[in-house]
């Protein structure tokens, strides 16, 4: 009998541990904190903002200019402006996805200066976005997006040229001396880009900074330059254009606006480049 019982309470503590291990209340259990999964953003996953570029000024009439630029991807447009110390901006949207863009500028009024910023938005990500912000004035002077200075000189062998004469034809203006050792070397490239170029859209000027006309002659001949060449003589009209160093190219729309100054060619190849990119509309 005593056996008996002993069976009993051993089997009914066994019962208890069983149970409790089964329903999860034998011990206490230490809390689990799980570690959710990071995502980690790589640079295959992060989109880069567009790229603007050539960002251009162009006046097209009395009352507008248009301002044209190129994105490295298809992208959409806002562009805002607005007449500088002026409280009233403007704003241009086009949901058109292009890799090139334009925006018309207007009323826009002679001597005021006028600022803008170009946003572009990736066309697969709106959140995307890249921007520019630049300034232009439709005003005389050097700088590019001015109105070039006009002026009248005369030629070697040749009538007095002016530069308005040319409205309506892009211009490429170069000044430029006999003496100067950079000059010698440019100026072949510029007599055979000269010999290619469509007259009836684009004219070429140089204009020799000083020297007698004689030895400017003797040198055309020699080097076979075929060019016209205009003597500013007393170095006005190099003075109107802030010219501080020779050669110095300036690419003149034919609206009479300075595209660019100064850019840099050795070559040929390399000034039919710059031809093709700022005269090819």
């Amino acid at each position: 009998m005593l056996r008996s019982n002993s069976s009993l309470k051993i089997t009914a503590a066994f019962t208890v541990v069983f149970v409790l291990f089964i329903t999860g209340c034998a011990a206490p259990q230490a809390a689990v904190t799980v570690q959710q999964p990071q995502l980690v953003k790589t640079a295959e996953t992060v989109i880069p903002p567009p790229v603007i570029s050539n960002v251009r000024v162009s006046k097209t009439s009395d009352t507008t200019a248009c301002i044209t630029w190129g994105t490295d991807r298809p992208t959409t447009t806002e562009v805002t402006f607005w007449e500088e110390g002026a409280a009233k901006k403007n704003t241009f949207n086009d949901e058109e996805i292009n890799t090139a863009h334009f925006c018309i500028i207007q009323p826009i009024q002679m001597e005021k200066t006028y600022s803008f910023i170009i946003k572009a938005r990736d066309a697969k990500d709106p959140l995307v976005v890249s921007a520019h912000q630049g300034v232009f004035s439709i005003k005389t002077g050097s700088a590019v997006s001015q109105y070039a200075p006009d002026f009248k000189l005369p030629v070697l062998k040749g009538e007095n040229m002016g530069l308005s004469q040319y409205l309506g034809r892009n211009v490429l203006l170069l000044f430029w001396d006999i003496t100067c050792s950079a000059c010698q070397k440019k100026m072949p490239a510029v007599q055979k880009v000269f010999s290619q170029l469509d007259s009836s859209k684009i004219a070429l000027i140089t204009v020799h900074v000083s020297g007698q006309e004689g030895d400017i002659n003797s040198y055309c001949v020699d080097n076979g330059l075929t060019l016209p060449v205009l003597l500013d003589l007393d170095g006005k009209v190099g003075a109107s254009y802030d010219i501080t160093g020779i050669p110095a190219a300036f690419f003149i729309d034919k609206y009479g606006i300075i595209l660019a100054r100064n850019p840099e060619f050795n070559t040929e190849d390399e000034l039919n480049k710059l031809v093709g990119q700022y005269f090819s509309k």
